[in-house]
């Protein structure tokens, strides 16, 4: 063998900067077969963990250099001198490479009477990786690299989504103006500018939560990510914004259909990160909301006739959240026209032939049965007509 499993384990635990590459599924059943009684099981596990990603092994190495999160990227993104591991770096990307180009014929006689199967290719990705350094900001690493979307676990971790479906910016139609000056906003925060955080109130199935995050989604390689927060856990965002405050990427926070009661520890939680105090959000953190409600809250009568000591300090805490955000914009049901350009539209998208005036007749027929005009109802309509339930 031209690279024995020996040195393969000696390399593997002597990284430094990469070492938590070691404990991944596919390192930890490679350093099983030096030694193993079991060859055969532990190579069978090593290939069904590459095999599992759909790569190949060397693409599979890549991927966790590249998303691994360790002391360089650690130090790069608290903009920490870095020049000191340079050498360390260098021996342990040549050590990795040699690794990830391995062979069928560099393991024991018995794995290759046994399997036929080994999907690797030579291709150095030590240039690659400090590309990619230098480009951090957009790129990003560890959990970051491979996904836009988070959401947040019991514990209050940090947790990558994984399916996520996300309409379009272009297939998201109307409401253009309304969109826009999220567009603009996120522009702002992508660049590192100043910018607000955002409120979409109004009717319900217009589109707001769909419109940021198709906003999000494109400005992924621009280094923007999405952490969907509930209203039950906005507590947490100090702990969360804390951790996101160092990183080179952007990040919203985004809160949907965010309602409150009057006594909700939540409510005071999000007005003190909203005033951007010292426990407030850092340069690199926006919080998108979305609500139904103008005033983010459920006002009962006694909220008005004053349960409190002062009735109108309280009805002024409730308005004021709103004003917290800065940037607040109104979805609206459509009118008859915008719907019927609604309707069309996705018709359109779906490739449906049919005949205009009858599939507004039908459209505004199942509008009337559903609640009223929304881009929701209209999609639900299209989508009932294209699976041939609706006719027309």
């Amino acid at each position: 063998m031209s690279y024995n499993l020996k040195e393969i384990n000696n390399d593997l635990n002597s990284l430094i900067i990469f070492k938590n590459l070691k404990y991944s599924p596919a390192f930890q059943a490679l350093m099983r077969l030096n030694g193993d009684y079991n060859v055969v099981k532990s190579y069978s596990e090593f290939i069904s963990s590459i095999i599992s990603n759909n790569l190949n092994f060397t693409e599979y190495v890549k991927d966790l250099v590249f998303t691994d999160e360790n002391i360089y990227t650690s130090l790069i993104c608290n903009k920490k001198d870095v020049d000191f591991l340079k050498e360390q770096l260098d021996l342990e990307l040549s050590k990795i490479y040699k690794i990830s180009t391995l062979k069928k014929s560099d393991f024991p006689e018995q794995v290759i009477n046994n399997f036929r199967i080994f999907p690797t290719y030579s291709e150095d990705f030590s240039n690659e990786y400090f590309e990619r350094i230098k480009t951090i900001s957009k790129t990003g690493f560890g959990v970051f690299a491979n996904n836009y979307v988070f959401h947040v676990d019991n514990n209050g971790d940090l947790k990558a989504t994984e399916s996520y479906n996300i309409r379009k910016l272009k297939n998201i139609y109307s409401y253009d103006r309304e969109r826009q000056k999220v567009i603009e906003n996120t522009k702002a925060l992508v660049e590192g500018k100043p910018c607000c955080n955002v409120l979409l109130y109004g009717d319900a199935g217009t589109g707001k939560s769909s419109s940021i995050k198709a906003i999000a989604s494109e400005n992924f390689k621009e280094g923007l990510r999405l952490i969907e927060v509930e209203t039950s856990q906005i507590t947490t965002i100090p702990d969360i914004v804390s951790k996101l405050a160092n990183n080179p990427l952007k990040f919203i926070i985004f809160i949907d259909d965010i309602t409150f009661s009057s006594d909700d520890p939540n409510f005071c939680a999000l007005k003190t990160i909203l005033d951007g105090n010292s426990k407030g959000l850092p340069s690199n953190v926006s919080v998108y909301a979305t609500s139904n409600h103008r005033h983010l809250i459920k006002e009962t009568t006694s909220d008005r006739e004053g349960d409190v000591v002062n009735a109108n300090d309280n009805i002024q805490d409730i308005m004021g959240l709103c004003a917290r955000f800065g940037l607040c914009i109104t979805f609206t049901k459509p009118d008859r026209y915008q719907f019927a350009d609604i309707v069309t539209s996705l018709a359109d998208e779906k490739g449906l032939e049919y005949n205009r005036d009858k599939l507004l007749i039908k459209a505004e027929a199942y509008a009337i049965r559903n609640g009223g005009r929304t881009p929701r109802c209209a999609g639900q309509f299209i989508d009932l007509v294209y699976s041939g339930i609706e006719k027309i």
